[in-house]
């Protein structure tokens, strides 16, 4: 997190991670080199939004 925006970084580079409204927790597991993001998102009731 980077002022409370989702984001990952590379190297000093801040990249922005989207993430469906109102999503509560998430897990960004890996970044491919064509930017394809694999990881969990969960909505505040505990819910799987996606994964």
């Amino acid at each position: 997190m980077s002022g409370l925006r989702a984001v990952h970084w590379i190297g000093t580079r801040l990249y922005r991670v989207p993430v469906p409204e109102g999503s509560g927790t998430g897990v960004l597991a890996d970044v491919n080199r064509s930017g394809l993001m694999v990881g969990s998102v969960s909505t505040p009731d505990g819910n799987k939004a996606f994964s």
